[in-house]
């Protein structure tokens, strides 16, 4: 039995499996020094830049780092750019966003705007939850509004004392909202005090000029940190990460398997057994649960010269590949057949090397364990 990691290109995965949005911190491979890099950036007040190619962990990482900030005291808020259609549009998400933490229910700010007109929110929310955005939910003007909603977050941080950190994933998307958006950006966030941004985004080329030419809006505005390439390997992530991740599922396959009926029967040696197919099956449902997708193939089979003319023993090398559905990264294993220096004991039937024979009777062979 073999393993070998196979770039992720070749992976074709089941659409049977969610894969594509957040995964949960578990599931977070080899992205701890990441982690506490970025949190401690942003703790400490300095922007951070995360630009790379979709699906290699970008929103997962940052919500990571936001709840463990959250967990040490700080506001948090997560806006998503690439939703939003107009710069009001991306103000209201900003808004909700900044609002939640002391409110600590999504789209404050629609009932902050119910409460600016007069009538009653559809949620119980308290007036001082929302009394940061009320001015700001009777503005008119889109780019007063625009404006206004970029200076909640400063507000937050003057009115409680703790650090704001406010995270805009595919933020190169913002820049389609109007000629100015970014500048008008810049100039809000450069004054502001007790905020820290992060700004990701998936259009490497877009924020690489924003971020690093003299002249554009962003200039030396954040920190970059690379998820890419980082220590030579594909994504920042080591093999021997992926394998250790994968092992790990396989363990917990192990812990919740439990006992598996015995449904097959040898009638000439009267014994029963726990068919491939039931034992698959078992495995199959506990792996898909976890994420992993397992695709048997047969490679070859062959037959071996018959003892009698009732048994012929035929010899069968199978490959399974277990393919984690959120990462798409595999593991292959071959399974091979009885080797000749192997024998099957005939109290557990399981293959043992020839080191662990204890004894051998009428052609039936009993390993160390079964003595």
């Amino acid at each position: 039995m073999t393993g070998v990691l196979r770039p992720r290109e070749r992976t074709t995965v089941s659409p049977y499996f969610p894969v594509g949005g957040p995964v949960p911190a578990a599931d977070l491979v080899g992205r701890e020094p990441y982690l506490r890099r970025l949190v401690d950036r942003l703790e400490d007040g300095n922007h951070v830049l995360v630009a790379g190619p979709r699906r290699i962990g970008k929103t997962s990482i940052i919500l990571e780092a936001l709840r463990r900030l959250k967990r040490r005291g700080a506001h948090t808020g997560y806006v998503d750019c690439l939703g939003a259609t107009d710069i009001r549009g991306l103000g209201e998400r900003l808004a909700d966003a900044t609002l939640q933490n002391l409110s600590g229910v999504e789209r404050s700010f629609e009932q902050a705007k119910a409460i600016a007109s007069g009538m009653h929110p559809t949620v119980k929310v308290k007036y001082e939850h929302v009394e940061l955005a009320l001015q700001l939910a009777r503005e008119t003007n889109a780019q007063r509004f625009f404006e206004g909603a970029l200076d909640l977050p400063r507000a937050l941080a003057a009115r409680t004392g703790k650090r704001v950190v406010i995270a805009f994933d595919e933020f190169q998307a913002a820049g389609r909202l109007g000629p100015r958006v970014f500048d008008v950006m810049r100039t809000r966030f450069q004054a502001q005090k007790g905020v820290a941004y992060a700004f990701l985004g998936s259009e490497e080329g877009i924020l690489e000029e924003l971020f690093s030419e003299k002249g554009r809006a962003f200039y030396r505005f954040a920190v970059p940190i690379d998820l890419a390439e980082a220590g030579g390997h594909r994504f920042g992530i080591a093999p021997d990460d992926w394998l250790t991740y994968l092992r790990e599922k396989f363990a917990e396959v192990r812990r919740r398997l439990g006992y598996v009926q015995k449904r097959g029967h040898n009638e000439r040696h009267n014994y029963s057994y726990v068919t491939a197919a039931d034992l698959a099956g078992s495995v199959g449902d506990i792996l898909a649960e976890l994420g992993v997708i397992v695709i048997p193939q047969l490679q070859s089979i062959s037959t071996e010269p018959p003892r009698s003319s009732s048994e012929r023993i035929a010899r069968i090398v199978m490959n399974y590949r277990f393919v984690d559905a959120r990462s798409g990264e595999e593991l292959s294993v071959r399974v091979l057949p009885r080797q000749a220096d192997e024998f099957t004991c005939s109290s557990c039937f399981l293959v043992h090397h020839r080191s662990q024979l204890a004894s051998e009777k009428n052609g039936q062979f009993t390993c160390r364990d079964c003595s």
